[in-house]
C-alpha cells in the first residue's frame, strides 16, 4: 500500500478511504484484469475475417502478451495469500475460457478447419485442464519456466492435435511466429 500511495501521490489514508483493505484491492484489480482480457478475447472471437485457427492464434497471442505483464511470482502469491481471488481466476475466467475454446472447437470444425473426429466439450476441457497445471510451481518452476513459453508450447500442442493436415501448412508457418513472440520483449 505504501508504494500505492507513493506512486499515486497521494497518504495510505486516502487509499483506504476509497479501499477496504489489500485484499479487496487483490480481487478489484485481478476483475478488472480479467475484465479487459475478455473483452479482448470477444473480439478476436467476433472477427468475422478469419477462420477459427486464425481466431485462436490471435486468442492466443493475447495470453502470451498477458503472461509477459505479469511477474512470475503473482501467481504463487495470489494462490498462497489471495486464495479467494484465485479461486476467481479459476471458477470465472476458466469457465469463460472454456466456453471459448469450445465455441471454437465447433465453429473450426464447421469451417472445416479442425478435425471432426474430436470432442469439443472434452478437448475445451482438457485445454483448460492444462492451462490451470501451468501455473503449478511444483510442476514448472518459475525459475526454470517463462509462463509465455509455457502457453505458447500447450497452445501450439493443443492446435496441432485439432487442426486438419489440410490446415497443417498454415500453422506450421503460424507457429513460428508464435514460439519468436515468446522470447521477444
Amino acid at each position: 500500500m505504501d508504494d500505492i500511495a507513493k506512486a499515486a501521490g497521494i497518504s495510505k489514508k486516502t487509499i483506504y478511504l476509497n479501499i477496504k483493505d489489500k485484499k479487496s484491492l487483490v480481487h478489484d484489480s485481478l476483475i478488472d484484469f480479467i475484465m479487459e482480457d475478455k473483452k479482448n478475447v470477444l473480439e478476436a472471437v467476433n472477427r468475422k475475417d478469419c477462420n477459427a485457427l486464425e481466431k485462436m492464434i490471435i486468442i492466443a497471442q493475447q495470453g502470451i502478451e498477458m503472461f509477459k505483464k505479469i511477474k512470475p511470482t503473482v501467481i504463487y502469491d495470489l494462490k498462497k495469500y489471495y486464495r479467494n481471488s484465485w479461486e476467481v481466476i479459476q471458477s470465472y475466467h476458466f469457465e469463460f475460457m472454456h466456453a471459448i475454446i469450445k465455441q471454437n472447437i465447433l465453429e473450426g470444425q464447421k469451417e472445416q478447419v479442425y478435425r471432426t473426429d474430436a470432442d469439443a466439450d472434452i478437448i475445451s476441457k482438457l485445454f483448460i485442464g492444462k492451462m490451470i497445471m501451468l501455473a503449478e510451481e511444483d510442476q514448472f518452476p518459475i525459475h526454470q519456466y517463462s509462463k509465455p513459453t509455457l502457453f505458447a508450447q500447450q497452445l501450439l500442442y493443443h492446435l496441432y492435435g485439432l487442426v486438419n493436415y489440410q490446415h497443417y501448412k498454415q500453422l506450421e508457418k503460424t507457429s513460428i511466429s508464435i514460439i519468436q513472440q515468446t522470447t521477444l520483449k
